[in-house]
């Protein structure tokens, strides 16, 4: 796991400032979590947790703004903050998600 706070001058891709909702989603596409992207880019993002609660490593994020979700590995975690790392995209076609979350 990688340092939080390290020199941002080392990312691929700049970030982008998102006060954007979003959900946790367990491996079978259940809504474990809901949480804040704070801030997104094309390789990762920043979630502030709605709740208290554990996050597994891996795990799907549901962003309905965008009309997207992101296999995601958690990079960090920080009092309620975690970084995460896209590992790729996930199809929305799938969509028991719509009805929950959208």
């Amino acid at each position: 796991m990688q340092a939080h706070g390290e020199d941002s001058d080392a990312r691929q891709y700049p970030r982008t400032e998102a006060l954007r909702g979003a959900v946790i989603l367990d491996s079978a596409g259940k809504p474990q979590n809901r949480c804040l992207v704070t801030n997104i880019s094309a390789e990762g993002a920043e979630l502030e947790l709605v709740e208290n609660v554990r996050v597994p490593p891996r795990f799907v994020l549901h962003v309905p703004h965008d009309g997207a979700a992101y296999r995601a590995e958690v990079r960090w975690r920080d009092n309620g903050r975690i970084g995460v790392e896209f590992l790729g995209r996930e199809s929305m076609e799938n969509a028991p998600l719509k009805k929950v979350v959208g």
